[in-house]
């Protein structure tokens, strides 16, 4: 097995069929159905259900999981290697959550590249614990998330706190508390699900969910279509032009951070270094 092979897996997936990766990656259908079903006899397992739709076997998407992370590994390797030899080029290789659009959008990320503009970002975004673990796999050498995570094995510096907001399509109150949240249908950022959760049922409240996504442009978004009512960060809330009113939720409890995060000890290049003295601003 090798790059090569994994990275036509991949593409097979992605595409959903053979034949289009095949279209795709330039070549005929026949040699790589071959390579596929070599693939499977090199691991020894069956990792499609073939039919009209192909499908994965539990097999075939651990596969596709590691492969997304050895790709990943292999691009980052070859960047590390181009910088060494191309000093007037840098890579920052940074995971963001969706919530930090605040702080990627804003005018602090503008005047970091307006100063270092021979940069190239390499930006990922998934969940906060998607990143984490891309950290310590090294696909990524900086997070950017949110309050909470394991503070006791990463290096961290907390921004700025924000207070956790309820959208909706209609003008409400400029603050309101857990009571009033509590009449509405709600769409809630996964993120917070825990900590929402807890606190309506210490305030003997009812907690009215009727969609959990792992996004917070999507929670804004989807309950501006249904008519329903978002909570998420501020920060997100703001840096989306969805003619959609916000109030602060009144709760000490309801308050996030965004937090930059490396791995522990580990001395990061310059350039980082830079890039975290603009973001802190």
């Amino acid at each position: 097995m090798d790059l090569k092979e994994l990275s036509y897996f991949k593409s097979v997936v992605d595409e959903g069929s053979i034949l289009k990766a095949s279209k795709v990656l330039h070549i005929a259908q026949p040699p790589l159905s071959r390579m596929m079903k070599s693939l499977e006899n090199e691991l020894e397992t069956t990792l499609f259900i073939r039919g009209k739709q192909l499908r994965l076997t539990e097999q075939g998407k651990l596969l596709y999981e590691k492969a997304i992370t050895i790709l990943a590994l292999s691009n980052t390797i070859k960047d590390d290697l181009d910088n060494i030899s191309n000093k007037n080029k840098e890579v920052l290789n940074i995971g963001t959550v969706s919530s930090s659009t605040s702080l990627l959008y804003g005018n602090k990320l503008r005047d970091f590249y307006n100063k270092y503009n021979h940069t190239t970002f390499k930006i990922t975004e998934a969940n906060t614990f998607k990143l984490l673990d891309l950290l310590d796999k090294r696909i990524i050498d900086l997070a950017i998330t949110r309050t909470p995570f394991d503070k006791e094995i990463y290096d961290y510096i907390l921004l700025e706190k924000e207070p956790m907001v309820f959208t909706s399509n209609d003008m409400i109150d400029k603050n309101i508390t857990l009571n009033d949240v509590s009449k509405y249908d709600l769409v809630v950022y996964r993120r917070f699900y825990d900590t929402l959760k807890r606190l309506f049922k210490e305030n003997d409240l009812n907690f009215n969910v009727k969609a959990l996504v792992d996004d917070a442009k999507t929670a804004i978004l989807l309950a501006k279509s249904l008519n329903l009512h978002a909570i998420v960060p501020e920060g997100a809330y703001k840096t989306l032009n969805s003619n959609l009113y916000s109030s602060i939720i009144d709760s000490s409890d309801l308050y996030t951070s965004l937090a930059i995060i490396k791995r522990k000890n580990e001395e990061l290049p310059e350039i980082y270094k830079n890039l975290i003295e603009y973001l802190k601003k």
